[in-house]
């Protein structure tokens, strides 16, 4: 629980820098159907200003506001591609040795 309080105080503070974006880069938080362990919640702002290429993420579907959920149900894109797609990239900065996204379910997925 606490991990999650400060993730989320990260994120909001991130938000603020991220109010500088344009409003047509997306939403700041995105909220995936999830499984039993909840949604999956990410900071898109974060992965823009650490990632800086959108290219990265979005090679796997379109930019545009429910573009997951329309390609999972286009057949285009498999639930957990997605998923594996986040995991590798969390666990390949991490062995680089930056600092990472999680990798472990509850760090995504919560209610």
């Amino acid at each position: 629980m606490l991990k999650r309080v400060i993730i989320w105080v990260s994120v909001l503070a991130v938000i603020g820098v991220g109010q500088a974006f344009a409003e047509n880069d997306g939403a700041k938080i995105i909220e995936l159907e999830g499984n039993e362990y909840g949604n999956a919640h990410l900071s898109h702002v974060l992965h823009q200003i650490k990632l800086k290429d959108c290219e990265i993420c979005h090679k796997l579907y379109a930019k545009e506001t429910g573009a997951i959920e329309k390609s999972i149900k286009a057949g285009t894109l498999k639930r957990m591609q997605v998923m594996n797609y986040c995991n590798e990239c969390h666990k390949e900065t991490a062995l680089a040795g930056k600092r990472s996204g999680p990798t472990a379910c509850k760090g995504c997925h919560w209610y």
